[in-house]
């Protein structure tokens, strides 16, 4: 047998678009899974975005596995 990956994880958005977004004023952010966390994280960092700015939100998790990919990035979720 022969096993091959048909899916891939790709951003839905830039880091550019993502900052846009984010500077509107959202109050939660909800992630649903691992993969999710780890996008918008690396968007982020891509896009030079200071953390400091997501104090006031709110993290909505779905998950265990997509919580403990929020804590890897120092945030808990609400």
């Amino acid at each position: 047998p022969l096993s091959l990956q048909t899916s891939r994880v790709e951003p839905a958005c830039t880091a550019t678009q993502l900052r846009e977004t984010l500077e509107q004023g959202w109050d939660w952010i909800a992630l649903s899974s691992p993969n999710g966390v780890r996008q918008f994280f690396s968007l982020l960092r891509e896009g030079r975005y200071d953390l400091r700015r997501l104090a006031p939100v709110r993290f909505a998790v779905i998950g265990p596995g997509t919580a403990r990919a929020l804590e890897e990035q120092g945030f808990f979720f609400d």
